[in-house]
This record gives C-alpha cells, structure tokens and sequence, in this order.
C-alpha cells in the first residue's frame, strides 16, 4: 500500500481489480483452469515417463492441513498469492523493466514481469520439497501470469487458482481415503 500511496496510483486499478463481471470472470477462470490441468497432465507424464516422483512430501503436506487450515490455504492465500505475485510483482516488474534505457529490455517489459514474478512464485514452493511441485508451480504460474497480462483480470486468476488447488486437495484426498 506505501508503493501506491507514494506513486499516487489507484491499487485497485493497477492490482486488477477493477473490473468485476460475474459470467466473464467465471468464463475466463474455467477457461484458465482448464490450461492449468492439461499443463498438470503433459507435466505429470513427463515425470512419469522419466520415472521420477517426489510428491509424497505434498502430499503428507496436503493431508497433515486441518480443515480451517485447508479452507485457508484455498481461499486466503489463493488470494494473496494471485494480488502479490499477479498483480503487484508482475505490473512492478514490467514498469521497472520498461523504464530502463536497453531497447530489448524495454520492448520486453511485460515478458520479463511475467518470466520473473513467475519465478518468484514458483521458488515460494520450495518449502513443499519437491521438483515436482517447483515445476509445476512454475508452468502453472507462468499460465497464470501469461493470462493476467492479457487480460488484466485478477478475478478470473484468482478464481482458477482457487479450482486447481481444490482438484488437487480433492484428489490427494480421495487417494489418501482410497489407498488407506
């Protein structure tokens, strides 16, 4: 909030938030979510073909949340995750890049906003353990970042992280009570 005070710009308009359109933002979400589990299912066969897994430590992780945590972790911080890494450090990161003299970094601006938020995001992972998860985070969060710069939505963002992060509970639950 001081970096908008200080710059005298409106957080709700340069965090993406201004616009609020129920079906739009629900058709775009279901849309993003869509990308988000073909992305998980190309890069779940590669680590299957390649025979490397290491999620059992997201999923201990997963399985060890209380249910007011998981409410949390689904609703809360999907939120502030997607208003920092989307919508503050992406929009940062694309103005600072484009003041900068260098003509290729300038033309690139929102490309490296997007490339370096994302990877911001994914490194936010690393507490889960696994490469698997940093991947993931990675390709998921450039999806992610790819379709806020398009279309400035952070609505529709928050609402297909908020689905992916539910399939995945629900499926390491539905494991967890299928396999126990």
């Amino acid at each position: 909030m001081v970096y908008y005070y200080l710059t005298k710009r409106n957080p709700i308009i340069e965090l993406g938030l201004s616009k609020f359109n129920a079906i739009s933002t629900l058709k775009s979400g279901i849309i993003i979510f869509a990308e988000m589990i073909a992305a998980l299912i190309i890069i779940s066969l590669g680590f299957y073909l390649t025979g490397f897994s290491d999620t059992q430590a997201v999923q201990e992780t997963i399985l060890g949340l209380g249910a007011l945590v998981a409410i949390y972790v689904l609703i809360v911080r999907v939120s502030a995750e997607e208003i920092f890494f989307r919508g503050f450090l992406l929009n940062f990161v694309s103005k600072f890049s484009f003041k900068i003299k260098n003509k290729l970094i300038k033309q690139n601006a929102l490309f490296i906003g997007v490339l370096i938020s994302t990877a911001i995001f994914s490194f936010a992972h690393v507490g889960y353990g696994s490469l698997v998860e940093l991947t993931g985070a990675f390709v998921l969060g450039m999806i992610l970042a790819i379709n806020f710069a398009k279309q400035k939505n952070l609505y529709a963002v928050i609402l297909a992280h908020f689905l992916y992060n539910l399939f995945v509970f629900s499926i390491t639950l539905m494991s967890w009570f299928y396999y126990e």
